[in-house]
């Protein structure tokens, strides 16, 4: 019996880094589900929180719960949520879904939780999940600028007819007024 070691590019070991990095972003998207489920609840009990207000000027970061366990920190169009379990950064897509993929983010959560990088360690590198994405998106197995002002990300051929997608469900306080 020989040891026959894979070269880089065969097609057994891309197909074994396409399978993790799927594996990658169903455990990616749990955390983000968990972390949206935190943001929603918070939303519920403090309607606005996340807008800056004279009481309120420390608005777009806090603690997601009364333990200051679970913080979050609004950016641009999306948010970081870190808790003791897992830290994940994603952003609010189309009507506040969050189940898209942005391969950076993909990538930071990959790095900043050990028990998640230590399951996937053929993914090395933003690039080289960016070029797995590419080749799933060759396949038909996740689509690209599916819903206006996604450019950078993917999503789940199978999550793009989710009627039930994760989504944030802010609550807004009684003097703004949106428009929805």
């Amino acid at each position: 019996m020989f040891n026959q070691k894979l070269h880089p590019y065969s097609p057994s070991k891309m197909e074994s880094e396409k399978k993790q990095l799927l594996g990658l972003i169903e455990d990616y998207k749990k955390a983000v589900e968990k972390a949206v489920n935190l943001l929603n609840a918070k939303s519920e009990r403090e309607k606005g929180f996340q807008y800056a207000r004279p009481e309120n000027p420390e608005s777009g970061r806090g603690y997601l719960d009364d333990s200051n366990e679970n913080r979050y920190v609004f950016h641009g169009i999306g948010c970081l949520v870190t808790t003791k379990e897992f830290e994940v950064d994603f952003n609010f897509g189309d009507k506040r879904r969050c189940d898209g993929i942005d391969p950076w983010f993909v990538f930071v959560f990959l790095q900043s939780n050990k028990h998640i990088k230590d399951k996937y360690s053929l993914l090395l590198s933003e690039t080289h999940v960016k070029n797995l994405l590419q080749e799933l998106e060759a396949e038909g197995m996740v689509v690209k600028n599916v819903f206006p002002m996604s450019e950078r990300t993917y999503y789940l051929t199978s999550d793009i007819q989710n009627t039930s997608p994760i989504r944030w469900k802010p609550y807004w306080p009684d003097d703004i007024v949106f428009e929805d």
